[in-house]
């Protein structure tokens, strides 16, 4: 009988904003039920022990049916002394051992009663002994992440197994699957882990792998992340900056085509490029999969997603740029589809955590203007006819606008495109230790703030916001009448849908709080780069007193500098809450017109 396996299908987190929402298979789960995740955290090998000893039991029962059912095979209790395992990881461990022995003996094991109807058969011994071993080697190799060695394992115990006459050696395949499903997977400094999973028609693949690094946290310096590297199959292809830390975290990676049938990710991290490669790595959910058909709305921008070679401090460097495994690490990626004549144009968007170069060189102004210091920027487009065919591909080297055509490499249908400077340009050659495929989100930017492609994954703001406070681009004391950035959970951060009768920089933010008026600009006069913004479609952000919830903004909107007249047609304001995360947000829908000297649209919620 098969035995109880687990499969995955990606669950990608997905904005309501604007254009295609990504799909949200759903996921299946075991037939057995229970939870070793804290006993594999806590006391693996006290499993692996568990698992020997049950097996174990079960081999005396089933060689030579002793007892005979209807009385039971006497097995250990995995929740009992010595092994003192959590009841749902006995229960878990002793359901999928249960469907093992079934497979293995067949016809003599009951598998209701749990006991030998008879003595086992030369197949049913060697299959029952080989592949219950093989179970454990699974178990000790995911401890040791030496999941490399394993595929030798399984050649072993099938060969074992052809050695009896008409025996089928297919079990091996079969009897530790259900190993993959129990959580969480270490993977040591120089180890290596095998994360499988397996797709029922071919497509494009994209995974969302779910990793925790406890030790490291994006805040702290030379503890900023690990680098790990990740191939398909045994085919390399790129690295995974964790930079969430302890607490889980989920990371979207490109797979490329996936044929249909099993498939194996492998983890191998990256001793010489973490910033903290003595972390712990850890799995702490199976690798949720998804293979894209052709003629899903995500196809044709999901195989042409650009893979981006980073700024390392080795072969692809920018002094003073330090790499981005410890700065500036790219977040999302997001499609923008414009339709053409006959056929679409996808522009693919990288938001970064910072842009220490260009603007990024005026954090303060960066926050008044945009409401955030992350770097956000277009850097391939690709043309697309109706059949799915690309027609050509373009990269963005400067700031003129002009995108040349692409004439460097692909991986698969992947062009490679390699981040040049400090500010998010791009050339279409070189190389780097570092290489970011990661899986882009549907999100239409037209007529909404383009910021709001950072609430795709919305840890961009604590990540953002933790590399200002860890640089020291922070105000020790927070004072919102300094120009000076302050923590972002100091902020009010305000979208905006404004028309005004005159063109430039000549708008400015306020918010009420406690009877004080305070600005985006800071009310100061500028000096240098103009903290203000245009009239149209954007996002700015006022510094407020430390501690402001929602609640307490009595009103905000945009005020004029000069004479002018317009009109406010929305606006949406939120604070980050104490993790960095966006907290309740106030939406304002208009008309609201105004005129004179200095007018104020203000919203009162």
């Amino acid at each position: 009988m098969p035995l109880p396996r687990r499969t995955s299908l990606v669950v990608p987190l997905v904005l309501a904003v604007s254009l295609l929402a990504a799909a949200r298979p759903s996921t299946t789960t075991a037939a057995c039920a229970g939870d070793c995740g804290g006993d594999l955290a806590t006391v693996p090998k006290t499993v692996e022990k568990f698992v020997k000893a049950r097996w174990k039991a079960v081999l005396a029962c089933g060689k030579k049916a002793n007892p005979t059912c209807p009385t039971a095979c006497p097995r250990p209790d995995g929740a009992a002394d010595p092994y003192l395992l959590s009841p749902g990881c006995a229960a878990l461990v002793a359901c999928n051992l249960d469907a093992l022995a079934e497979s293995a003996y067949d016809a003599t094991w009951d598998d209701a009663a749990t006991c030998a109807s008879a003595a086992a058969t030369a197949c049913g011994n060697v299959r029952a002994a080989t592949a219950g071993k093989l179970v454990s080697t699974k178990l000790t190799r995911r401890r040791a992440s030496k999941m490399h060695a394993f595929p030798k394992d399984t050649a072993k115990c099938a060969a074992k197994i052809a050695k009896v006459s008409g025996c089928d050696p297919a079990i091996c395949d079969d009897a530790p699957d259900w190993v993959d499903g129990i959580f969480p997977l270490a993977v040591s400094p120089t180890g290596f882990q095998a994360l499988p999973f397996t797709v029922a028609a071919p497509g494009e693949g994209v995974a969302t792998l779910t990793i925790a690094t406890v030790g490291t946290d994006w805040g702290t310096p030379d503890s900023e992340s690990v680098v790990v590297s990740y191939d398909l199959d045994g085919t390399p292809l790129g690295q995974l900056v964790l930079y969430g830390g302890g607490t889980p975290t989920a990371y979207r990676i490109l797979l490329g085509a996936l044929a249909a049938g099993d498939h194996v990710i492998g983890l191998h991290p990256e001793k010489t490029l973490s910033p903290n490669p003595k972390a712990p790595v850890s799995v702490t959910a199976a690798a949720a999969v998804e293979a894209i058909p052709s003629g899903d709305p995500r196809y044709d921008f999901t195989r042409y997603a650009p893979i981006v070679l980073g700024i390392d401090d080795d072969v692809n460097r920018f002094p003073p740029h330090p790499g981005y495994a410890r700065s500036d690490v790219p977040l999302i990626v997001y499609a923008k589809p414009i339709p053409q004549g006959g056929y679409t144009t996808y522009r693919y968007v990288l938001i970064w955590s910072n842009e220490d170069f260009g603007t990024g060189v005026y954090p303060d102004v960066l926050m008044a203007r945009y409401g955030r210091t992350t770097d956000i920027e277009g850097i391939v487009e690709v043309d697309v006819d109706g059949t799915g065919a690309l027609l050509e591909t373009r990269y963005r080297p400067d700031e003129t606008g002009v995108l040349p055509v692409f004439a460097g490499s692909y991986r698969g249908t992947h062009p490679i495109v390699r981040v040049a400077t400090g500010n998010g340009l791009v050339e279409d050659n070189g190389v780097s230790t570092l290489a970011f495929g990661i899986a882009p989100y549907a999100f239409d930017d037209s007529g909404v703030p383009r910021e709001l492609g950072m609430d795709l994954d919305p840890l961009s703001y604590a990540i953002m916001a933790k590399e200002m406070v860890r640089e020291g681009k922070t105000e020790p004391n927070p004072n919102p009448s300094s120009k000076m950035l302050s923590d972002a959970r100091n902020y009010l951060f305000v979208d905006y849908d404004i028309d005004v009768d005159v063109g430039g920089q000549v708008l400015r933010g306020i918010a009420t709080v406690g009877g004080t008026t305070y600005y985006s600009d800071h009310n100061q006069p500028i000096a240098g780069l103009s903290p203000r913004v245009p009239d149209g479609v954007g996002r700015l952000a006022i510094e407020v007193p430390v501690g402001t919830q929602i609640g307490d903004v009595q009103s905000y909107g945009l005020r004029g500098v000069g004479a002018m007249s317009g009109t406010l047609a929305s606006a949406r304001a939120f604070l980050l809450d104490a993790g960095y995360l966006p907290g309740p947000d106030h939406v304002y829908v208009g008309p609201q017109f105004q005129s004179g000297a200095n007018p104020s649209w203000v919203v009162t919620p």
